[in-house]
């Protein structure tokens, strides 16, 4: 859990090192420093479009894994968590979250939940010895 909650922190720092204009930050009345520039256009694509949303989807998917190991979630609650990230971009797509739709954080959101499947959901191989 503890690891979830470090990949969290470091999508927020992200958030206030190169895009701190993000409407949490005025709703809460945050004004962070100005933001840093980054030269390259396609590593400061990756910091200010899609590192935050993958560090958010990466603890997601520990936190479900965590409380799965913990019997917290049954199959149900395990599918409904993980589809969290999906479902908040089609939200924005209706406009019923504010945000930016974007296909390439569902591509994202999809392969780092894909990823976690087998441990989420024990699809581990078991190896046994025979007798």
């Amino acid at each position: 859990m503890l690891l979830a909650l470090i990949i969290l922190f470091l999508g927020f720092l992200n958030y206030v090192f190169f895009q701190n204009d993000i409407v949490l930050f005025k709703l809460i009345g945050v004004h962070p420093f100005k933001s840093f520039p980054i030269p390259s256009r396609p590593v400061r694509l990756f910091f200010t479009g899609y590192f935050s949303d993958m560090a958010w989807c990466i603890s997601l998917c520990l936190t479900v894994l965590v409380f799965s190991e913990l019997n917290y979630f049954g199959f149900y609650g395990k599918i409904a968590t993980l589809a969290l990230p999906i479902l908040t971009e089609l939200l924005q797509q209706f406009g019923i979250v504010y945000g930016f739709f974007d296909w390439y954080d569902i591509a994202i959101y999809t392969a780092i939940i894909l990823f976690f499947i087998p441990a989420i959901f024990n699809l581990k191989r078991n190896c046994h010895e025979k007798n």
